[in-house]
């Protein structure tokens, strides 16, 4: 077990907890902005939005518009990025931990910036909920899905919309793709 302890392996150990972090704040990105002085609140946005919550009280997105269907799609680069985050990040761990090769700390370094480029992936929430929201909506033609996208991104930046916790997800990832791809030029200390 001692064999394990090494300063390496805790910047890795750390480096996953960051993304463990990242995954579990997922299930909680919201959009949020405000309206003629009243709340809004688009909850679950990364996953699929089904629930918009108006000063308080909770509607769901079926009810609010026959157009679109039971809930908006997920946000296709966030949620790539996330997946990517997650799995380059246990392939790294499994191939630090279990690869005794010299070429294997090149591979995690590479798989750190998979990461690294992972939470870059979450620095654009706004656009990628625009284009969910876009494309949820039923009888849209596809030549007419970039011209909505591009209205309801200046929408959101008009009504002053934020998506904090996927901003800080996208911090989150870029520390843990440094520290996985610093952690192979680390010296082996225990």
């Amino acid at each position: 077990m001692k064999k394990f302890l090494t300063l390496r392996n805790a910047v890795l150990c750390c480096a996953a907890v960051l993304v463990l972090a990242a995954l579990i704040m997922s299930f909680f990105v919201s959009l949020n902005a405000t309206v003629g002085g009243m709340q809004a609140s688009y909850k679950h946005i990364l996953w699929g939005c089904d629930i918009l919550v108006e000063n308080g009280k909770p509607i769901n997105i079926s009810e609010l518009n026959t157009y679109i269907g039971k809930t908006i799609k997920p946000m296709i680069l966030p949620l790539i990025g996330l997946i990517m985050m997650v799995v380059a990040t246990i392939g790294a761990i499994l191939i630090a931990l279990l690869v005794k090769k010299p070429f294997a700390k090149y591979i995690v370094a590479g798989l750190g910036l998979v990461i690294l480029a992972s939470g870059i992936m979450q620095f654009w929430p706004i656009e990628s909920f625009a284009y969910a929201n876009v494309t949820s909506t039923k009888g849209i033609q596809q030549d007419q899905v970039k011209d909505l996208v591009e209205y309801y991104i200046k929408l959101y930046k008009l009504l002053d919309a934020s998506v904090p916790l996927a901003i800080v997800m996208g911090v989150l990832g870029c520390l843990s793709g440094v520290a996985v791809a610093a952690s192979q030029f680390l010296p082996e200390k225990k």
